[in-house]
Order: C-alpha cells, then structure tokens, then sequence
C-alpha cells in the first residue's frame, strides 16, 4: 500500500480543523486493488481498475479549495486542502463519498495531496481490468483467427457426372475360305446334296467304241 498525505495550506488548516479534516484523518491510499480516500468524515473507495486516468491540476481560487464540495456542472468532488495543486482523479463509472446517502455519483475526484505527481503517476499506469466489479481481471489472450484454405485451382468444381460413352470395338472381320480349304472330290463321288446329271454314266461322242 502507498499512502499519500494531504498538504494543509496554514489559513485553511485552522477551520477544516473543526470539521474533523486533520493531518491524521486526511490521506489517499493506493493498493493493488483499490483506491481508497479518507478527508475526515469522508471517505470514497473504488476499485483500481474503475480510475480511468489522473491530472495535475491547480493553483486553486481560495473559496474553491476548502473543504469538501460537489461542482454543479458535472458533479465532481474536491476534497480540499490547500490552494496551491491537487489531482483530478477521474472514473470509468461514476463512485459515491461526498454526501452520506450515497444518492449523488461522482464522476472525478480532486485531492489536493502533497505529492501531486507522484500519484497522478501511479494512477496513470495501464489498468489490468475491466471497470467496476472489485475484482482485478487478467488479460485474456484473443484466439488468433485461421484463415481459410484455398482450395486448389487443379481441382474442378464438382458438378453433375456425365458418363463418357465407350468405344466399341469393330467386330473381327470373317475369314473367307481358300481352295486349299475347299473338301477335295473324286470323279465318282458325289457332293452331299447335289443331284447329278440324268446323262450321267452315258457315253459321249468322243467316247471310242470297242
């Protein structure tokens, strides 16, 4: 936890004295976790990931700097004590502290602490969170996203099948018979089927008669 203590300006010390505001009740404490402001009977918590950032701001008018007082243009609370600079804490969601009802939420918080810088340093440091919940949230690695493959240009886009139609092959060509094929006949034997000459076996003119 780091403390850091409020700067009492001398005239302003002596009537924030009867209001409860002492060096002892006045003071910012900032842990891992949590912002946490005490200035007297007033307090304000929030956790550390719901400050948003932090400024240097000031000198300060007098009658703007004493005390505790809610700004009616945008309802920011200034806890008080010196004149000279302060620290303009602002808030991802607005916080109660500065009345005792808790109805009216304070977007920004100023707080005039002896060390002005060293804690607008610290608050400015990078959030670990989400706002608001109290807790301190880890970051979540974000999957990183695959691009899609491409498919190859070789490849056709698929669609309907066409059957390709086979070639046939030409039938053999038939084998015509030769004369050596042909069945060899004798004088005097008939071919099947054949019905022979009615002269057949008579003798002709140029036979020579005995």
């Amino acid at each position: 936890m780091t403390r850091f203590d409020f700067e009492f300006s001398s005239p302003l010390s002596w009537p924030l004295a009867f209001l409860g505001v002492t060096p002892w009740t006045a003071h910012v404490d900032v842990t891992d976790e949590q912002l946490a402001i005490r200035f007297g009977p007033w307090s304000m918590t929030t956790p550390l990931s719901n400050v948003e950032g932090a400024t240097v701001t000031g000198p300060y008018l007098p009658f703007k700097a004493l005390g505790a007082h809610i700004s009616l243009a945008d309802r920011g609370v200034t806890f008080g004590s010196s004149w000279h600079r302060g620290v303009c804490v602002r808030f991802r969601r607005p916080v109660p502290g500065a009345e005792p009802t808790g109805l009216v939420l304070h977007p920004a918080v100023t707080v005039t602490v002896a060390e002005p810088e060293r804690l607008a340093e610290l608050l400015e440091r990078e959030p670990s969170g989400a706002p608001g919940d109290g807790d301190e949230l880890r970051r979540v690695l974000q999957p990183v996203a695959t691009p899609p493959r491409r498919r190859s240009s070789s490849r056709s886009t698929p669609g309907p099948r066409t059957r390709t139609p086979r070639k046939r092959s030409a039938p053999a060509p038939e084998a015509h018979p030769t004369p050596a094929d042909m069945p060899q006949h004798t004088d005097t034997e008939k071919v099947p089927g054949v019905t022979p000459p009615a002269d057949e076996g008579l003798p002709g003119p140029d036979d020579v008669t005995g």
